[in-house]
């Protein structure tokens, strides 16, 4: 027994006076009791420990090194579902060449006694194989070869090789890109964030279509922004946004746009459409309500500019024997309905504050005033302003009720103005009253009293100084 240092670094010989570790013994070792190799730490919740390993060393000369090199096989117990309700551990074998530490070879043993075999592995078979067949469905493969009864080589071709074209019967391949072309796609959704999908679609195509957009949009005037967007025969609906609106922009939710050729015949082109058939029995105009387009906007900003719809009919410069229609409204009756109208200006119940002595209208640039109809054509005469065409209406053309809504008051006025070479505006009103008017008047206005007693209180007219004087109709 020999031994080299004291304390820590001691080192004990057996039959050597040169020991490389601990305890170096040379010879052989009969051990009468287990050999334990330990574990190399306690396991924690997070980690398992491996136990200390069990090396064996082989020594292989190198050519290239001209030297000898130590090849080290390491066998070592490893934890296994660590920090389960069934841990457990496996016998790893390891394997190192020269001074490269050990590495899984990955054969090892379960708790179990099951082996698992490195990738690779192969074991020599048993018993006598005489035909080996091949089978594949026969509307996608060919086979070739099959079956091999002593040598030969069995082959597998696709009927239609996969290919990123629209080919009928062939199985997708995509391209370098990851696309690829069909004709008919069938799927029970579509989703993607920030997907694009493009198709040429036929309405015979589609038999129902659920598209979902939820989009943060984009609001800055730097360029048009849409997000559900049909183009037709070549337009750009952003150019044409700029055409009329010059370098302002747009975010539209659903645009739609069709560039016309030259060589159409259809009777009509819709950029968009909404067709309702309305087979519900409502209760009198209370619903269920048929709505070919709806439009709605809430204002919840103040100074907000709201409007439901926005109508813009644009030639070209230079353009003649043209027909602009800014509007049109079209009732067809076939039946005998119990109401009808062109037109309703309506709405909900006002809460809030109505400008004074406006209960409902729009509002012309020209003028503060507010108005139910207004007609500003931009410094452009129109040869005609309303025209209610003759057989157009059987009763009253144009009917003008009472200012108030309960008691006594006169009709609303027809106003009319004429202006003087100052361009200072005189203007006269045609109004009727149950009664004689009252108050002052423009110079020139016309009042009729529905409740005359005599020929002097039908008719008065307004006066000089403003005030209204009866004229005896004969």
């Amino acid at each position: 027994m020999f031994q080299s240092g004291t304390g820590s670094s001691a080192k004990i010989g057996l039959n050597t006076t040169s020991p490389a570790t601990t305890l170096d013994v040379k010879g052989a070792a009969t051990v009468r009791g287990s050999f334990v190799l330990p574990p190399t730490g306690t396991a924690t919740g997070s980690a398992g420990r491996n136990s200390q390993p069990q090396k064996l060393a082989a020594s292989s000369y190198s050519s290239s090194t001209h030297s000898a090199v130590n090849q080290i096989f390491q066998w070592q117990a490893e934890p296994f579902a660590n920090n389960t309700n069934t841990p457990s551990a496996t016998l790893n074998l390891l394997f190192g060449s020269g001074s490269n530490a050990a590495g899984e070879t990955g054969l090892r043993i379960g708790s179990n006694g099951l082996i698992a075999f490195a990738n690779g592995q192969s074991f020599p078979g048993t018993g006598t194989v005489t035909s080996v067949g091949f089978n594949a469905p026969s509307s996608d493969f060919a086979i070739s070869g099959s079956p091999v009864t002593s040598t030969g080589t069995l082959g597998l071709n696709w009927t239609v090789a996969p290919t990123n074209v629209n080919t009928p019967n062939a199985i997708v391949k995509r391209d370098s890109a990851g696309n690829f072309s069909a004709n008919a796609v069938t799927a029970a959704s579509f989703a993607g964030t920030s997907a694009a999908f493009t198709a040429n679609v036929s309405a015979t195509d589609i038999s129902s279509v659920n598209i979902a957009n939820n989009n943060s949009g984009v609001f800055t005037n730097t360029q048009p922004n849409e997000y559900l967007l049909s183009q037709i025969g070549g337009i750009n609906i952003g150019d044409e946004f700029h055409f009329v609106q010059g370098l302002q922009n747009v975010t539209d939710a659903i645009a739609g746009g069709v560039a016309v050729p030259s060589n159409a015949s259809v009777h009509q082109v819709d950029g968009i459409a909404g067709y309702v058939i309305n087979n519900a029995s409502g209760n009198s105009g209370l619903g269920p309500n048929g709505v070919g387009g709806y439009f709605q906007i809430r204002a919840t900003a103040r100074g907000s500019a709201s409007w439901a719809t926005n109508s813009v009919t644009q030639d070209g410069s230079g353009l003649t024997n043209h027909w602009m229609i800014g509007d049109e409204k079209d009732i067809n009756v076939s039946g005998s309905p119990s109401f009808l109208t062109y037109e309703i200006d309506t709405g909900a119940p006002w809460t809030g504050t109505i400008p004074r002595g406006v209960p409902f209208g729009f509002n012309c640039t020209t003028g503060a005033a507010w108005k139910i109809l207004c007609l500003n054509p931009s410094g452009h005469a129109l040869p005609l302003g309303i025209v209610i065409s003759k057989g157009s209406v059987s009763g009253s053309g144009i009917q003008l009720d009472g200012q108030c809504t309960s008691g006594a008051c006169p009709s609303q006025s027809i106003r009319m103005a004429g202006y003087d070479s100052s361009n200072v505006g005189h203007a006269m009103t045609i109004q009727t009253g149950y009664g004689a008017p009252t108050g002052n008047c423009n110079l020139g206005s016309l009042y009729s009293n529905t409740n005359a007693t005599s020929a002097s209180t039908v008719l008065y007219v307004c006066y000089p100084g403003n005030k209204w004087n009866a004229v005896s109709v004969a």
